[in-house]
């Protein structure tokens, strides 16, 4: 795997207004528990800047089929156009 990490360029994207506005508006619709404030601020921090692909391990709270068909739907219902897909690194990995 770490021959891939060369060429990926990853960015580190500020927490707007915008994001922590949609990260609460998950948390109001349940998609997580507050608990997992980060995970909802990651997701929601990609939405609000408009980006393709969110690569995350999190199995179990992120990275699934269900779970990103809903944070595309409440970011929709809050004016957010997203085409956000959610993989892990393995399978980023495996596109190459």
């Amino acid at each position: 795997m770490r021959q891939h990490i060369g060429g990926v360029n990853p960015e580190l994207l500020p927490l707007s207004k915008d994001a922590l506005y949609l990260a609460q508006r998950f948390l109001d619709a349940n998609l997580l528990s507050s608990r997992r404030l980060d995970d909802v601020r990651h997701v929601a921090c990609a939405i609000a800047h408009q980006r393709d692909v969110l690569v995350n391990w999190n199995y179990r709270y992120i990275a699934n089929v269900r779970k990103a068909e809903a944070f595309r739907a409440v970011a929709a219902l809050e004016g957010f156009r997203s085409s956000l897909e959610i993989h892990t690194s393995l399978e980023i990995v495996e596109w190459t």
